[in-house]
């Protein structure tokens, strides 16, 4: 019964998330933020200002066009499923989401890297290609 209930209420909270991310503005457009909690502060971020998202350790860190770093403890598929809508974030392999709008090159060779205008490189399974 106990890991019923959990199961119950981490479906609730991704849920809760996905609904606020999906909350209608005055034009009745969606919102494209997600909200990260930096130094005491919930911080939203635009979907267009996103390099990059990378699970690290339990953790992903998003990183950002103004060079920020934010830290969230959420799995990358939970942000996966909040883009589907958005098509430039495309999740490249298991452990990453990229923006294509910032996308500064990629290697056509074994192994493929696509480099982002931020100077990271990631490794593109040959599978994503």
């Amino acid at each position: 019964m106990v890991k019923a209930e959990l199961l119950i209420n981490s479906n609730v909270a991704k849920q809760s998330v996905s609904n606020f991310v999906q909350t209608l503005n005055a034009d009745n457009s969606v919102i494209n933020k997600i909200s990260v909690h930096h130094h005491g502060k919930v911080i939203f971020i635009n979907f267009e200002d996103i390099v990059s998202i990378q699970t690290n350790n339990g953790y992903c860190e998003i990183d950002t066009t103004s060079n920020q770093k934010y830290y969230a403890a959420k799995e990358l598929k939970m942000y996966e499923n909040v883009f589907k809508e958005y098509a430039h974030l495309l999740r490249v392999n298991k452990s990453c989401i990229i923006n294509i709008n910032h996308i500064k090159s990629y290697s056509k060779q074994e192994p493929c890297f696509i480099e982002l205008n931020n100077g990271q490189s990631i490794e593109v399974p040959r599978r994503k290609k």
